[in-house]
């Protein structure tokens, strides 16, 4: 594109002289008395178009057919992607051309040659916006004059009081449109018709040595025009609050706020085409309208989002250390590792949101993967800290592990955002939750010590309180606005937006909890033991447990798919 706009100029003269016929291009050459005109020439011939032949002392002007006994000169083509005008006139030929349909004039002083091409379009797509009446114009210097001065008086109808000229060699060589200034810069007359007047010198912006092939727009100055952000899709298309939902479409980047209905939903914006969002609480079929500086997304029934109210389902799976699997309600099994050989028991796991597989994660960092995707691991690799706890990215592309000490490692299109790896701890690290839009994780503390890094949000912990019990595991509210935090004897800690629904005592447990989970919509909660009892709160469902069922190994997770 850069080299395009740097030298169309010269490119569009050289088409010209391979193809002799032009059509409706409004072009004006004007040469000194006396002065041959230093511009490129073919023979005699008929042009569908506007022609002028040069003989010697003046002008033949031929409308339509040129085939005058002078040599008649070729009009330059129009820039790519511009249309010309109707056609021009030349008054004299003493030094000033002028194109009647726009009422462009340059007047020229000193010996030399000036074409002047009139352009009904804007032939820059880099070029601001003007209003209606704007005129765009090209001015070119034939090699070798001499000129001391040239005026551009445009009189377009419309014309306001500014001046641009596009600078191929500006921006790094990409071209811009820059005001034309000097002394004197551009003077505006009221009319009518109003007019625009700047005088080009050796010392003007631009001079006569950046002339050749220059193109120029006068008008009113608007802002860029901007498109309205639209909605094309959304995935998925139904589910819960604190569903996550990709969101895509146009002109979407600087978004300043994501709707389903009525209701303000948490986002992260992705790119121009894609939005990240987290479902607000709703009902029904909304619309999801995305809201730019340039103003909101037209309704449109590519971006309704229907919720689904039906109860919660109850599912939920629970890993022991050695990788077995047990699903319950509505989770599908994939697999397990419970009857393989293990250089290390398993410490944690984690759904893929994309396919409802899941992914295990053992003490030294190896993954495997059910109906999930490999993206890498820390197995064979040299370790500070033990690995603890994992949590996958929204879109299943990536994942977190996170060892005892913080450290940090991020597989697939999971980003790394910060670690504790190189921070001294008051108490080691035993699990770790993603944001809803992947955007960042927070990681928990034996004592209960939060450590937020990305756009995780810092909600509190009990890291300075005295607890009875070592905190065992953590997760977060499906906006991220608040996470809720489990100990040993199962007493729940909440935090922000999440809402306590209650805890796993008074009564003495057969088993210490272990982990904890929370439903879709965040309205509740399972917790789980190392004998694999589950104890439900809130909208989480009980469908079942290995409680009071021999294990080979002591329970070590749960997950809920769909979170």
């Amino acid at each position: 594109m850069a080299d395009t706009v740097a030298a169309h100029g010269r490119r569009a003269w050289r088409w010209a002289r391979r193809n002799p016929v032009q059509s409706a291009v409004a072009v004006l050459v004007l040469a000194g008395a006396g002065v041959t005109a230093a511009l490129p020439v073919s023979p005699a011939s008929t042009y569908s178009g506007c022609g002028y032949g040069y003989d010697g002392t003046g002008y033949a002007t031929g409308y339509g057919t040129c085939t005058a006994t002078t040599t008649p000169l070729q009009p330059p083509a129009a820039p790519a992607g511009a249309t010309s005008s109707a056609s021009g006139t030349s008054t004299t030929a003493t030094g000033t051309a002028t194109v009647t349909d726009g009422g462009t004039t340059v007047d020229a002083t000193g010996a030399g040659a000036i074409t002047l091409a009139q352009f009904a379009s804007d032939p820059q797509t880099t070029a601001p916006a003007f209003n209606s009446g704007a005129s765009y114009f090209d001015v070119r210097v034939a090699p070798g004059s001499t000129l001391s001065t040239v005026v551009v008086d445009d009189c377009s109808t419309g014309a306001g009081t500014a001046a641009d000229w596009f600078d191929p060699s500006a921006a790094n060589g990409a071209g811009a449109w820059e005001p034309v200034t000097g002394d004197p810069g551009p003077t505006a007359s009221a009319g009518p018709p109003p007019c625009v007047t700047f005088t080009l010198t050796a010392t003007s912006v631009p001079s006569l040595a950046q002339l050749t092939g220059t193109e120029f727009a006068s008008g009113t100055p608007q802002a860029p025009a901007t498109s309205l952000p639209a909605v094309t899709g959304v995935s998925p298309a139904s589910g819960r609050a604190g569903t996550a939902v990709t969101i895509t479409g146009t002109g979407l980047t600087g978004a300043t706020s994501v709707r389903f209905g009525t209701a303000a939903a948490t986002f992260t914006v992705a790119s121009a085409t894609t939005v990240h969002a987290v479902a607000p609480a709703g009902s029904g079929t909304v619309d999801i309208r995305v809201t730019t500086p340039a103003g909101s997304s037209a309704a449109t029934s590519a971006d309704q989002f229907a919720y689904i109210t039906a109860p919660v389902p109850a599912a939920y799976r629970e890993v022991a250390a050695d990788g077995g699997i047990f699903d319950f309600g509505g989770a599908a099994f994939f697999g397990s590792t419970g009857n393989i050989h293990l250089n290390q028991p398993i410490v944690g796991m984690a759904n893929d949101p994309a396919t409802g597989g899941y992914w295990l994660v053992a003490s030294d960092g190896g993954i495997f993967a059910f109906d999930a995707p490999y993206l890498g691991s820390m197995g064979g690799k040299p370790l500070n800290q033990p690995i603890v706890g994992m949590a996958a990215t929204p879109d299943g592309g990536g994942y977190w592990l996170v060892a005892r000490d913080g450290g940090i490692f991020a597989f697939g299109d999971a980003a790394f955002f910060g670690s504790t790896g190189n921070i001294h701890l008051n108490q080691p690290i035993v699990g770790m939750a993603a944001t809803p839009d992947g955007g960042g994780y927070w990681m928990v503390a034996k004592d209960g010590g939060i450590f937020a890094f990305g756009d995780a949000g810092y909600h509190g912990s009990t890291g300075n309180i005295r607890l009875q019990y070592p905190i065992v595991g953590m997760t977060a509210t499906p906006d991220g606005g608040g996470y809720w935090m489990v100990a040993s004897d199962g007493f729940v800690f909440a935090f922000g937006d999440a809402p306590y629904r209650g805890w796993a005592g008074p009564a003495p447990l057969a088993a210490p909890i272990v982990a904890m989970a929370a439903t879709a919509d965040g309205g509740g909660y399972w917790l789980v033991g190392a004998d694999g009892g589950i104890f439900a709160f809130g909208d989480a469902r009980y469908a079942g447990s290995m409680g009071g069922t021999r294990l080979a190994q002591p329970i070590v997770g749960i997950a809920a798919p769909g979170r």
